[in-house]
């Protein structure tokens, strides 16, 4: 079947699709538009085919661009290999849909129910899964990172999604957001998470061996039977319990966020503070004799009372420190 008989069978009435074959199809609709100045380019137009049965649909090595598989019944679809560029599965049911190797751009997973979907290898920019259900989906190896050229540059929405034993090893997640997200016996495992937003997530039971998490942020964090490296369970309890007073000598804070964390009276010599984002923190009459703060960020800190000596404050920052 081609894209036209598909759309006009779906023009009539007709909403069971299951196991069509759409393999190696280019699934968009265009057409040429005459300006004022007769000047010509092509326009895109929206595709809908909501609330259908496409269940073992095949997409396979696909490209589409501006479907709409609203509350769609997409189970065992196979969406590997596929691009897929302002696609809305937005509360489709996706369980056990396969997009390995796919490459996803601006595409709406809302509410979608993906549980055991496979999305190994794949590579995502500006995906939305806010309040998906996730559960045991294969994220290995899987790209999710910022488009570097957009002005806000935000990452991959996972908030108050389902990610309970999600399998994210090996897979780059760039300043993705987990705010609220369960994630239950999660794997980690070697992931790279710089700039996550982990806060308020459950991590009981997850796998975080090996991940790297620059300047992830840890705030109201559920911790239980985690597998986390004694550095970022330090940081988890800082951001979350103060430093005040605390003895923190030779304490590797290195990369780490720790905005506005109250670090008044601690002893901080010898720590590792390298290139720690210590904005608004209150390091007032903490002792930092020895640290090393090359590049660290000290915007807006209370340094009232701060000893620094022998400490190494070097920078290849423009503007390191602002001091209240």
């Amino acid at each position: 079947m081609n894209l036209e008989e598909l759309l006009k069978r779906y023009a009539s009435g007709e909403r069971c699709f299951a196991e069509i074959d759409l393999s190696e199809s280019h699934i968009f609709l265009h057409e040429e538009v005459k300006t004022a100045r007769y000047e010509s380019y092509t326009r895109y137009n929206n595709i809908y085919l909501n609330e259908s049965n496409f269940q073992r649909a095949n997409f396979c090595k696909s490209d589409l661009l501006l479907v709409h598989f609203s509350a769609t019944d997409l189970r065992q679809a196979n969406f590997s290999n596929s691009v897929l560029n302002k696609v809305s599965f937005r509360n489709s049911d996706l369980r056990d849909t396969d997009f390995m190797s796919a490459n996803l751009i601006n595409v709406n997973m809302i509410e979608a129910n993906l549980s055991n979907a496979n999305f190994c290898a794949a590579s995502f920019k500006n995906t939305k899964f806010n309040r998906a259900n996730l559960s045991k989906v294969n994220f290995r190896d899987a790209k999710l990172v910022v488009n570097k050229y957009e002005k806000d540059r935000q990452g991959i929405n996972f908030t108050l999604a389902n990610l309970s034993e999600a399998d994210f090893s090996n897979s780059h997640i760039e300043k993705g957001n987990f705010t609220l997200a369960n994630l239950k016996n999660a794997n980690f495992r070697n992931a790279k998470l710089s700039y996550a937003n982990l806060s308020s997530a459950d991590l009981s039971y997850a796998n975080l061996t090996d991940a790297k998490l620059s300047y992830a942020n840890f705030r109201g964090v559920k911790i239980h039977n985690t597998i986390l490296s004694e550095k970022w369970l330090k940081v988890w309890e800082i951001v979350n319990q103060g430093a005040e007073n605390q003895d923190l000598s030779g304490i590797d804070l290195s990369d780490a966020d720790v905005i506005g964390v109250n670090f008044s009276n601690a002893n901080l010599s010898g720590a590792n503070l390298q290139s720690a984002n210590l904005n608004r923190a209150n390091l007032s009459v903490a002792n930092l004799s020895g640290a090393n703060l090359t590049d660290a960020i000290l915007y807006d800190v209370n340094l009232k009372d701060t000893q620094f000596e022998n400490a190494i404050l070097t920078s290849t920052r423009p503007t390191l420190m602002t001091v209240k």
